[in-house]
């Protein structure tokens, strides 16, 4: 007679019957742990230029988020950071996704890439900073267009090409930092897509 099969334990059932919402709090549990202890410091460096004059020097809509927050929040830093959290949780559900769909592999393989992106030293600042905004919005633009590529890539609709076509326009011409977008893309086709699905067409046209 052949064992029953063991129930598994529930954070695993629950795991297994909502993967993207359970691993999507586990990163946001991830994130708390980190940076939440942040969330009271004061302005540092160059924040208090950009308190200043309003996030006037940020990048396109990292000055309207910032202008927004300073009528919101004045001198209470609590607000700011809370913003730098929301885009880094964002920056991370994309990462997430982006490795996903792109990586073979173990079913943790997102998870730790999105929570190494985020705990890597080098965000630390613009984590830290109230005007943190200026650093993460173009992130989270180039971020957004690489994903969008990887998910149009892995099933070619029309409606996705305008998608990723839009986001990669966006984030190489309004931020500096993503200039180079359009060189990444066309090796994501080259290295990441598989044979028999890569287009170069697709890859050139970004």
């Amino acid at each position: 007679m052949s064992d029953s099969p063991k129930n598994p334990h529930p954070l695993v059932a629950l795991r297994l019957n909502h993967k993207d919402s359970y691993d999507a709090a586990a990163m946001f549990v991830y994130l708390i742990l980190v940076y939440g202890w942040g969330l009271w410091i004061h302005p540092l460096g160059r924040d208090y230029h950009h308190l200043a004059n309003m996030g006037a020097d940020l990048p396109f809509l990292a000055r309207q988020i910032f202008a927004a927050g300073v009528g919101l929040f004045g001198a209470n830093p609590v607000g700011y950071h809370l913003v730098n959290l929301a885009l880094m949780y964002t920056c991370m559900l994309l990462v997430y996704h982006f490795v996903n769909k792109t990586v073979r592999g173990l079913w943790w393989f997102g998870t730790l890439a999105a929570c190494l992106f985020m705990a890597n030293p080098v965000h630390s600042e613009s984590m830290l900073n109230l005007s943190g905004v200026g650093d993460l919005v173009p992130c989270l633009a180039g971020l957004a267009a690489l994903t969008a590529y990887a998910w149009n890539a892995a099933a070619p609709r029309a409606m996705k090409r305008a998608v990723v076509y839009g986001a990669a326009a966006f984030a190489a011409g309004a931020y500096a930092e993503n200039a180079a977008l359009g060189a990444v893309l066309l090796a994501y086709e080259l290295l990441a897509v598989r044979r028999e699905f890569r287009s170069l067409a697709r890859g050139f046209s970004v």
